[in-house]
């Protein structure tokens, strides 16, 4: 995949929500598959993402939150993405 600023694409995906009517998280879907994004390409985009201060240790404290209050709950978390899986893991 060619190198993209992000502005670039951003403004792409707004173009066709604008210009085409398209729903957001479809316009960038189609754009990925034109621009030929491939698995390895996501992959990567994920690992260069640098995580806000506290996002890491916040899953745990939050299970460990859950569990003073009620040993029985197994706190779990799930991200519902438009095809982003991939970055994320």
């Amino acid at each position: 995949m060619a190198k993209r600023k992000r502005r670039s694409f951003t403004k792409e995906v707004k173009a066709e929500v604008v210009d085409e009517g398209w729903e957001g998280s479809l316009a960038r879907l189609y754009l990925l598959q034109e621009l030929r994004v491939t698995e390895d390409d996501l992959r990567a985009a994920g690992e260069a993402l640098e995580l806000k201060p506290g996002v890491e240790g916040s899953f745990d404290a939050i299970r460990e939150r859950a569990r003073r209050r009620n040993d029985a709950v197994d706190a779990e978390f799930y991200v519902v993405s438009a095809g982003n899986r991939t970055v994320l893991e």
